[in-house]
């Protein structure tokens, strides 16, 4: 057989990978095609190929599945979100017996389809490209999330979860969700929503989502989540979970999930978690501490003791103390400055 150039899986950005077209244009020929596919080639997706018969890598399938799709198809829901590290993208590209596929949409004349590691669909609404990687286009991260919503079976509660968790993380900004929420179809984005609506109302969590709650289910005094606490001399005390400002209670939600392990210095962090409430207690604040479990399990007690906590201090003053709001805290994150409360 004569020896031909695989020019063809070196294009930038595609990973080695090479469809059926791109090797046409280079001089091979259908039957020389089938014939490196039986001997020593592979096919991740239908007319998309690569020189060897070893496993594929993550980035290997994406670019197999944008070339299967076809020019145009843009890579959207949970596979578009672990591009943005808001999911682990080994749950969509892994091999072809992955739990989910890489979901593509596209409109035009192209019809709807399937493979192994892929599904192809169309769409009304071109979604906005937020990423382009050689043949790879994917969807900005909050059309990404309406999408995953739809088409990856994600139960309410891990929903609810994700969408707080890409508003918190900056993955994607409360507008742009609200955007993409308008012009997408109403089914199954129920807990999208919820989930916008408890970041709203200062969520940063579905455990704090939990907390506000059962807050509001209650007949407590006025709270705030997620608001700073500035002393007297202008120092950060720290931005607790929920803040009863007229009687100063604090509330913490602890989770090993979030904080166990350590930092890049070797610290612990469920040490420096603990460790942190300190703060509020020297500066006169009660500190009421939750687990998670206890949120969605044992609620009762925990009300019963914040209750009472609520009651022995009320009418307490605190001078000095200044309350940042949600956006300010945000900041706060990001630059490591205390701005002033817009």
């Amino acid at each position: 057989m004569v020896k031909r150039s695989l020019e063809a899986f070196e294009l930038p950005g595609q990973q080695g990978v090479s469809s059926r077209a791109q090797l046409l244009e280079t001089g091979w020929t259908y039957s020389a095609i089938q014939h490196a596919l039986a001997t020593s080639w592979q096919q991740p997706a239908p007319g998309v190929f690569l020189p060897h018969r070893g496993q594929p890598s993550q980035e290997q399938l994406l670019v197999s599945g944008a070339l299967w799709a076809g020019r145009g198809c843009t890579l959207t829901a949970g596979a578009a979100l672990a591009i943005y590290g808001a999911l682990p993208l080994g749950a969509y590209a892994t091999d072809s017996s992955s739990s989910r596929v890489l979901t593509f949409v596209g409109g035009g004349r192209r019809h709807s389809a399937n493979c192994r590691i892929a599904r192809r669909t169309l769409t009304r609404y071109i979604p906005p490209i937020g990423h382009r990687r050689g043949p790879l286009l994917v969807a900005e991260p909050a059309r990404a999330l309406v999408d995953h919503a739809r088409w990856d079976g994600t139960t309410s509660t891990d929903l609810e979860s994700l969408t707080i968790a890409c508003l918190q993380r900056n993955v994607t900004t409360v507008d742009l969700l609200e955007a993409a929420l308008r012009t997408a179809a109403r089914p199954h984005l129920g807990a999208v929503r919820e989930g916008l609506r408890n970041f709203r109302d200062g969520a940063w969590s579905r455990p704090e989502a939990t907390l506000r709650h059962l807050l509001l289910g209650e007949r407590l005094p006025r709270f705030v989540m997620n608001h700073g606490l500035i002393d007297a001399g202008g120092d950060l005390i720290g931005i607790p979970d929920a803040y009863f400002p007229d009687q100063g209670v604090v509330i913490q939600v602890h989770s090993k999930a979030y904080h166990q392990g350590w930092d890049k210095t070797g610290n612990d962090l469920w040490a420096q978690t603990v460790q942190r409430d300190n703060r509020y207690t020297a500066s006169g604040l009660a500190v009421v501490a939750v687990t998670p479990t206890t949120l969605a399990r044992e609620a009762r007690p925990f009300l019963r003791q914040l209750t009472e906590t609520l009651r022995l201090r009320d009418g307490l003053s605190f001078p000095g103390l200044h309350v940042r709001c949600p956006q300010a805290c945000s900041e706060i994150h990001a630059t490591g400055s205390i701005p002033a409360c817009a």
